[in-house]
């Protein structure tokens, strides 16, 4: 067994859990947790969380990989200008120059809650040929993700969903939407012109099938940033 999976094997037992119980909670196959738990099986950082959260403490290891999600998205260079010394000996206003320099090559992305009209923080990401992650820079944020509708699809509460606003429905993907009166994240699926299947995932998968004049459409998915611990 790895030192990974005992970890797991003694938080579970700690918590009367089975690995039945637990593989449930994570959306993943008793199977797989075995493996996991024998080191048979590689274990994700996305997982990993999932567990920590889960068990309610956190889960160390050294490097961990992880395919699905980037948690740490490597930054993209950008080359700033050179600002040339004045020769003079009038004092420079250098603070507003080198602001106005950063405003070019990083962006400060708003953190909402569900009404989104609560900023809760910020984070700065890369502005490459005036887009952030090849949208618009200015319809991009953050929300915070406010419940375990999406447990299965590892969107926890607690985790930031990078995405860009949207009022329309053009390929199938995860969503910011407003239906019944209550705002969610949800998978769409199109079955036909007049047919989209909503989808959640708590571990076990839920469907509805709604028209497209049922919902309304705030926001795509672009990435999910989990915290560890």
């Amino acid at each position: 067994m790895s030192r990974l999976g005992q970890q797991i094997a003694d938080l579970r037992n700690k918590k009367g859990m089975t690995r039945k119980q637990l593989a449930k909670k994570a959306g993943i196959s008793e199977k797989a947790l075995e493996e996991m738990e024998t080191g048979r099986k590689i274990i994700n950082s996305t997982i990993l969380h999932t567990f920590s959260k889960i068990l309610g403490e956190p889960i160390e290891d050294g490097v961990i990989n992880d395919d699905f999600f980037e948690e740490n998205k490597e930054e993209k260079r950008a080359s700033v200008k050179k600002i040339e010394k004045r020769k003079d000996t009038e004092t420079a206003p250098i603070e507003p120059i080198w602001n106005d320099a950063f405003s070019s090559v990083l962006k400060t992305v708003p953190i909402y809650d569900y009404t989104l009209s609560n900023v809760t923080g910020s984070r700065q990401l890369p502005v490459v040929d005036n887009k952030v992650e090849g949208f618009s820079k200015d319809k991009v944020f953050y929300l915070t993700v406010e419940d375990d509708d999406m447990l299965g699809f590892r969107m926890m509460k607690g985790d930031l969903v990078l995405a860009f606003s949207t009022h329309e429905f053009n390929n199938q993907g995860f969503y910011f939407i407003e239906y019944d009166g209550k705002r969610m994240l949800r998978q769409i699926k199109k079955l036909s012109q007049s047919q989209l299947l909503l989808i959640e995932n708590r571990g076990v998968v839920k469907t509805r099938t709604v028209s497209p004049q049922e919902i309304k459409i705030l926001a795509k998915l672009i990435r999910i940033e989990i915290n560890i611990l």
